[in-house]
Order: C-alpha cells, then sequence, then structure tokens
C-alpha cells in the first residue's frame, strides 16, 4: 500500500513539475524579445571577462618569467663555469701525457 501511494506521489511531482517547466518555455517564448538584450549584456561580459582573463594570463606569464630568469640564468653560469674548470682539468691532463711522451723520446 505504502509503495503504491510513495508512486502515485511520485507521478503528481512529476506531473507538476513537467506543467511548471511548460509554463517557463510559455513565458520564455514571451518575453524572448526582452531577453535579446540580457543575452546582450550577458555575451558582452563574457567577452570582457575572456580579455580580463587572457591579461591575467598575459601578467602570471611574466611574474613567473622575471622570478624564473635569474634564477635560470644564475644556474647557466654556474653549469658553465664548472664545464669550463672540467675542460681546464681534461686539456692539463693532456698536456701532461704529452710531456711524457715527449720526454720518453728524448730519453731514447
Amino acid at each position: 500500500m505504502e509503495l503504491a501511494q510513495t508512486n502515485n506521489s511520485t507521478c503528481e511531482a512529476n506531473h507538476n513539475s513537467t506543467s511548471q517547466v511548460g509554463l517557463a518555455l510559455q513565458e520564455g517564448k514571451k518575453s524572448y524579445q526582452d531577453s535579446s538584450s540580457v543575452e546582450f549584456s550577458v555575451t558582452n561580459f563574457v567577452k570582457q571577462s575572456l580579455n580580463h582573463k587572457k591579461t591575467d594570463k598575459t601578467v602570471k606569464f611574466l611574474q613567473w618569467f622575471l622570478l624564473l630568469f635569474p634564477i635560470i640564468l644564475g644556474l647557466l653560469v654556474f653549469l658553465y663555469d664548472r664545464y669550463l674548470i672540467y675542460r681546464a682539468g681534461v686539456f692539463q691532463q693532456q698536456v701532461e701525457m704529452l710531456e711524457r711522451l715527449w720526454q720518453q723520446g728524448i730519453e731514447q
């Protein structure tokens, strides 16, 4: 019994909500001309907010760039300095090897 009453009340609620949707659609058709100005203002607002988001993205990009550029530049200078030290060590080893070979050639 309770299940049947619940089903009946659910059907009535669905019927009421569909009739309310139908009324809302009819009122929407009547007020289409009024809503065109509202749609224009909404469209204008959306365009302005999109432009604002573009400027926000640009500002964030510039902030990150200004923050990271000195860090990356310092890191590159440090790594290049380490590379030069490494190459100087390799060059020194090659020079020492050539000097030993030269000394061996003179002694023979």
